[in-house]
């Protein structure tokens, strides 16, 4: 009778197992609990590198591929990658090298040579099948987007979209002002944790005029503190072009920026002039879109989360109704 019951209870547990809802896990292609949905996978680079990357839309919507600043991550994005955008468009971010759940390589060159950026955002491209995308870049993001055109080309994407930055250098930027993002910058590549847990703090508290929402700013400083110093330090570098050449500004690459571009600064930005910033786009490219918003700060599209979604929105939709057919 003992081994009759033990035989019952046994296929009662394995029909229970069977049919119990399988457990969401943060693996390739998986969506994580609580991620609105978000698809998770890894995507190695050229050099060995393994990139994280979130996914969240339509797979056939129009696409756009988030970069963030110096010392963020793809979470920077969660305002756009957790709204209704992405019911209507296909929306990836990625952590750049060194950054967030990313790989951080030890080796300077690792992050001095403009065409290793390019190839990362080129193998995230590939590897989600991403057809001309619009690049979102987000201050340091501006950078890796002029790394990206100077070493790739722009034919690959749809638009530009280009918030709080100078891109490397591509116009002229004005610093706001004295304030403390020097002194906490050079905290942040101490060997001394207690000074780069300060660091950080002072600078998250730079990078928006009023916080977006009770949880921005611890984010912000774990986020900050997911970038190692001597990673830090080896961003501190001058970039190298394609045959080892010294880059110090990224002007020359104006002329090839004849697709859909979009300008988004912050009036109040701690960290640059956002309304010289924008006269300095307007001269510079007359067809392009560049917007200032009053309020906000260096994270215009987290202060001003629903106008940065509805100016983004008519950006790319635009932009894809003017792209010349994708080649065969």
């Amino acid at each position: 009778m003992n081994a009759i019951r033990s035989i019952l209870l046994v296929a009662l547990f394995m029909a229970l197992l069977v049919s119990a809802p399988p457990v969401a896990q943060a693996a390739d292609g998986a969506a994580a609990p609580g991620d609105a949905g978000l698809r998770y996978t890894s995507v190695t680079s050229t050099d060995g590198v393994v990139l994280s990357v979130a996914d969240v839309g339509p797979r056939d919507a129009p696409a756009v591929l988030f970069l963030h600043g110096i010392g963020q991550s793809l979470t920077s994005w969660r305002r756009q990658l957790e709204s209704p955008l992405s019911q209507r468009l296909r929306l990836v971010a990625m952590d750049l090298r060194g950054h967030g759940d990313s790989g951080k390589p030890s080796a300077p060159d690792a992050y001095r040579r403009a065409c290793q950026w390019a190839d990362d955002v080129r193998a995230v491209r590939e590897a989600l099948g991403l057809q001309r995308p619009v690049l979102v870049a987000w201050s340091f993001g501006g950078l890796v987007a002029m790394n990206y055109v100077r070493c790739e080309g722009a034919q690959s994407l749809g638009g530009l979209a280009l918030i709080a930055t100078a891109g490397g250098r591509l116009v002229a930027s004005t610093p706001a002002g004295p304030n403390a993002a020097g002194s906490a910058s050079r905290d942040m590549t101490a060997p001394d944790l207690r000074l780069n847990l300060a660091g950080a703090r002072t600078f998250a508290r730079l990078m928006t005029a009023t916080p977006p929402d009770a949880a921005w700013e611890e984010e912000t400083v774990a986020a900050l503190l997911k970038l190692p110093a001597y990673v830090r330090r080896a961003m501190g570098s001058e970039q190298v072009g394609p045959t080892g050449e010294r880059i110090t500004t990224n002007e020359d690459l104006a002329a090839r920026l004849t697709l859909p571009l979009l300008v988004v600064t912050g009036a109040k930005d701690a960290l640059s002039d956002g309304t010289a910033l924008a006269a300095s786009y307007r001269a510079r490219f007359p067809d392009a879109q560049v917007l200032t918003y009053a309020a906000s700060g260096h994270s215009p599209f987290a202060e001003a989360a629903d106008r940065f979604n509805a100016d983004l929105e008519s950006f790319v939709l635009s932009a894809t109704r003017t792209a010349p057919p994708v080649a065969d």
